[in-house]
């Protein structure tokens, strides 16, 4: 039998109805893929001014990691009496004099644009905060 009758007899048999097949299916078959995590935020880096204390924008998150992530907030360590309070879609977080601080965390899978909010108070210069996402 040539190429040609091959290919038309096993489109026909995928036409056919299950019920009408000679034999019944006996087989099993497994597929599985695996899916690397895959993590974005995309955000300015916020900056406040001594003078006014205050700064706000948003940030957009993409992660795909199943059991969550984490977002971060760097900056320079803080001096003694400088205070910054961080809402981060609501979560309200003290900033650590270290300089690094968690400020949010998520279950599951995300795509979102949420609000941020930074206030200040004692600051004895500018500061800026960058944003990083950490999958777990």
């Amino acid at each position: 039998m040539n190429i040609l009758a091959k290919t038309a007899l096993a489109s026909a048999a995928l036409l056919l109805p299950a019920a009408a097949q000679a034999e019944p299916a006996t087989g099993s078959m497994r597929i599985s893929a695996y899916v690397p995590a895959v993590c974005n935020i995309d955000a300015d880096a916020l900056s406040i001014s001594g003078a006014n204390g205050q700064a706000s924008g948003t940030v957009q998150e993409f992660c795909n990691a199943g059991q969550g992530f984490f977002i971060m907030a760097s900056y320079r360590p803080l001096e003694p009496g400088e205070q910054v309070t961080l809402s981060y879609d609501g979560e309200i977080s003290q900033l650590a004099p270290g300089g690094m601080s968690p400020v949010a965390f998520r279950q599951g899978p995300r795509l979102a644009t949420v609000p941020v909010t930074v206030q200040s108070s004692g600051l004895h210069g500018d500061i800026a905060i960058s944003l990083a996402m950490t999958a777990l």
